[in-house]
């Protein structure tokens, strides 16, 4: 089976970094590069999946337009004011706190220095959500929405030129290494994207950089700035003398290309323009499953410190399978098998939080025996959980918090993914029954590091010593 490492060699070659986009002379494979790659996997590791995400997105040009009007009347005296700090986060991540809003990857950061931080928040679903916990919130729905219409002028001959040229070169390399073609809609999704791109690239510039002067930030901390979607914007921070850094805000492996680069790319000096001076990691452990040119920091994982703070000691009645946000109907049919083994268990499946509206619209809150789980609180679900089944998730890892069970599936995604996941894995629902019944646990050795201890005083350090300041 293909590893990872196999499939970086598409980025493996000086070459790729010699296209450009006109007017800017922005490299564009950053860009590109996460589109690529995911044709890639799909089309070479799991033929079954499309590349193409069935996650439901509401983009109506109403939605965009009441979401861009509430953005400006909300956030346009934010963006005045100078701060010292701006996290600029995903609105995917609020949860409910008290009766308000709170965003679990930025707001823990932002408390720490609330009158020196904005937080800079993309809308999810075009909406911008409040009240909030806290106050100092900017929705950047009118910079998303006003660079998306630029990206809908008419496109001049040379942009359309350069985005062909890049996906007849990126067609031809996938040809030469993988002996596999790329399909018509496919080709038509990376040139339409890329050109589209690049008539909007210097008008989102022009407007991130007249956000950024008015702020005069010292430091710039992204959600995903590895993922190259906004490596632009990366470049632009550290063009204008802005420290740059990303929060790690889920789960990375050495099967996660986002977080793994050929070594062509880590010897680039330009590239690293593109990518974020540092990485904030959730513990030491991670590393060894990273490899970034970015300097590595250890700072901790808030909310889940925040969440086993409060923790209490529950009834573990319940078996939880996590969907991934892709195929919920293949998790859903593996709790119903659960469900037949009749081990004395309540079996809950937990939508990713991607595909929670979808999922609950489509079944409601349970399929025959099976309960699906919208309890806003992960923790407060796995804290119930006597065992906890998954593929690819985050929450495989917080749950070690709380149960010694959790268990993988042995199939192609998790091979891919996660090569040395430190969890029991089972090749079907007999393996799995087998395991449940004979009490396998965890070893709590693998895990040490995984979870760094007091963050606070590790992310108050840390801006310290970058911005040369004490805050």
């Amino acid at each position: 089976m293909l590893t990872l490492k196999d499939i970086l060699e598409i980025e493996n070659t000086s070459d790729i970094l010699d296209y450009r986009c006109p007017g800017t002379d922005y490299v564009i494979w950053p860009y590109m590069r996460s589109p690529v790659m995911r044709m890639l996997i799909y089309k070479l590791v799991f033929p079954f999946n499309s590349f193409y995400s069935n996650r439901h997105v509401d983009d109506t040009p109403c939605k965009i337009i009441m979401s861009t009007i509430d953005g400006l009347f909300h956030g346009s005296c934010k963006c005045a004011c100078k701060e010292d700090i701006v996290l600029l986060c995903n609105g995917i991540n609020n949860i409910k706190n008290d009766g308000k809003y709170f965003n679990r990857m930025s707001d823990y950061f932002a408390e720490c220095f609330p009158e020196k931080t904005l937080v800079l928040e993309n809308p999810y679903l075009w909406r911008n959500l409040r009240p909030r916990y806290i106050n100092n919130v900017a929705p950047s729905s009118p910079f998303i929405a006003l660079s998306l219409a630029f990206g809908r002028l008419p496109h001049k001959s040379k942009d359309i030129k350069a985005a062909a040229d890049f996906t007849s070169y990126i067609s031809n390399r996938i040809l030469e290494l993988f002996k596999i073609t790329l399909e018509e809609d496919q080709l038509k999704f990376l040139s339409t994207s890329l050109t589209r791109h690049m008539t909007r690239l210097k008008y989102e510039l022009g407007i991130y950089r007249f956000i950024l002067r008015r702020i005069s930030p010292k430091i710039v901390i992204f959600e995903d700035a590895s993922y190259g979607r906004i490596g632009h914007l990366v470049r632009l921070a550290k063009s204008m003398g802005i420290k740059t850094a990303e929060m790690q805000h889920g789960l990375v492996s050495r099967g996660h290309y986002p977080y793994n680069y050929a070594d062509t790319i880590l010897e680039s000096k330009e590239y690293k323009e593109y990518l974020p001076d540092y990485f904030l990691s959730y513990g030491d452990w991670w590393k060894s499953q990273i490899n970034l040119p970015s300097e590595i920091v250890p700072v901790g994982n808030p909310h889940l410190d925040a969440m086993t703070s409060k923790r209490k000691i529950d009834i573990q009645n319940s078996i939880l399978v996590l969907s991934d946000g892709e195929k919920f109907e293949d998790f859903l049919g593996l709790a119903k098998e659960i469900d037949k083994l009749s081990t004395g268990y309540k079996v809950k499946v937990r939508p990713h939080p991607v595909e929670r509206e979808k999922v609950f619209n489509l079944y409601g809150a349970s399929v025959g025996n099976i309960i699906v789980d919208h309890n806003d609180n992960l923790y407060d679900t796995l804290s119930k959980s006597y065992a906890v089944i998954g593929e690819y998730s985050t929450a495989l890892y917080e749950a070690t918090c709380y149960t010694n069970n959790v268990f993988i599936r042995d199939n192609i995604i998790t091979s891919f993914f996660l090569p040395d996941a430190p969890f029991k894995k089972f090749k079907g629902i007999d393996d799995l029954s087998s395991m449940l019944s004979s009490n396998i646990k965890l070893e709590q050795k693998y895990f040490e590091g995984m979870w760094a201890e007091n963050w606070k005083d590790r992310y108050s350090s840390f801006i310290s010593k970058t911005i040369n300041k004490d805050i």
